[in-house]
């Protein structure tokens, strides 16, 4: 069993039984599966490395290819199946506008990191806070303090964080904050359909000056995070 204090260090995990474990890299196998695949149609067994008998009839070459075909599709979908883990659980605290900490059964207490988005950053007793920092607080609060949610984990951080989306009855909250002007859309670390969808809210709120997109050039968290360390 991996420990929650384990996984920080490791960057990205396959489905197994329900939980997470140590993956092979799916990135290189699967660009190693693409390669195969192309040099077959062309026929380039150097770039194979690969020694192909005389007489070697078309339908066995169509065969491998339609094998390594089927491979790589399977790869891709494994790989995308994996990503996420789910969690159920009662929250029961708010840090600020983009973390919180759940607890459940088959959980335990885990502090969430809500994935794909960016809340301007909290006062803390050695630094200040961002503008709004407070209120996109409050509003996850509202939203969330107390309520049974669903956790779709895509991996964990440095700091031993869950990262994911969080569902309160189906909604995305992860969007909701990032359409109401609490938070930005980190690009960044967006991929899939979530890029798309939270980009598109985060514009939506800056034209109808929701949030704190009320400010006329408001300062992502992590450009204010980059001018504190320096």
């Amino acid at each position: 069993m991996i420990r929650d204090s384990e996984r920080a260090h490791i960057p990205f995990y396959i489905a197994s039984s329900g939980r997470l474990c140590r993956p092979f890299n799916l990135k290189i196998l699967s660009v190693a599966l693409l390669r195969l695949w192309f040099c077959s149609i062309r026929g380039d067994k150097s770039s194979l490395n690969l020694s192909v008998k005389p007489g070697t009839s078309a339908h066995s070459k169509s065969l491998s290819r339609f094998v390594c075909l089927i491979l790589l599709v399977t790869v891709l979908i494994t790989g995308a199946a994996a990503a996420e883990e789910i969690r159920r659980g009662m929250v029961k605290a708010v840090h600020d506008g983009d973390t919180l900490v759940l607890v459940g059964r088959g959980t335990g207490r885990l502090t969430v990191r809500l994935y794909g988005i960016d809340a301007p950053e909290t006062t803390k007793p050695d630094r200040p806070g961002q503008p709004y920092s407070g209120q996109a607080r409050r509003v996850l609060m509202y939203k969330l303090l107390g309520r049974e949610v669903t956790v779709r984990l895509r991996e964990y951080d440095q700091y031993g964080r869950g990262v994911g989306v969080v569902l309160l009855d189906g909604r995305d909250i992860n969007a909701e904050m990032v359409a109401e002007g609490q938070a930005w859309a980190y690009r960044r670390f967006l991929d899939g359909p979530y890029a798309s969808t939270y980009i598109r809210l985060e514009e939506q709120a800056r034209r109808l000056r929701r949030g704190l997109w009320r400010d006329s050039n408001p300062q992502p968290p992590w450009e204010f995070r980059q001018g504190r360390k320096r």
